[in-house]
């Protein structure tokens, strides 16, 4: 007997709403497999007006133990929501962006406690992640040639969603936890921009 089609079904784990744009992390199942995703919405007049998507398949945990689904969804704080922005804004523009792997650390990054639920990191902290990075921005595969948008919310433990990249091709997106003065958690997902 054939076996009944895959249901999808959609979990949302984390939303953001920012001004016009709402980001939310999802947990999607479908009948091709289980997959991670942001999908980020622009409203005008009570209306969703424009659509990005990234969508990647859901990876065990990394070697540190993290997943990308996993982590705080509790915002608090909205009075931090502009300077946690500016701060995740200035720590993608100095790293990724504008290739100084000299500032991937303090007093940008929280050094030692950065948490890392990206796939394929073995382990937390600045030291667990450079390697990668450095490889990353060397080869080119990693760069923001333009940042487009920091959604952000709350603090101190705010939700902020970074998207960059270059058109035509791949486009990053990065979830940061920020704390205080250091960015503390990065979930990325690089696929093709679906619109």
């Amino acid at each position: 007997m054939p076996s009944e089609p895959r249901q999808i079904s959609v979990k949302p784990v984390r939303v953001l709403a920012d001004g016009p744009y709402v980001a939310v992390h999802f947990e999607t199942m479908l009948p091709s497999g289980d997959t991670t995703s942001w999908d980020i919405f622009r409203f005008e007049q009570g209306k969703i007006v424009e659509h990005w998507d990234t969508r990647q398949p859901i990876a065990p945990p990394n070697g540190a133990g993290h997943t990308e689904l996993d982590g705080p969804t509790t915002v608090t704080d909205l009075a931090a929501t502009e300077s946690n922005k500016r701060l995740a804004w200035t720590a993608i523009a100095t790293v990724f962006r504008d290739g100084e792997l000299s500032q991937y650390g303090e007093p940008i990054w929280n050094a030692a406690g950065y948490i890392q639920h990206s796939e394929g990191m073995n382990a937390d902290g600045i030291g667990g992640s450079k390697p990668l990075v450095e490889q990353f921005i060397g080869s080119g595969s990693l760069v923001y040639a333009k940042i487009n948008k920091v959604i952000a919310v709350g603090g101190p433990d705010p939700r902020c969603v970074a998207a960059g990249g270059g058109q035509p091709g791949p486009v990053g997106r990065d979830r940061y936890r920020v704390h205080g003065a250091v960015a503390g958690a990065r979930f990325h997902q690089k696929s093709i921009l679906y619109r």
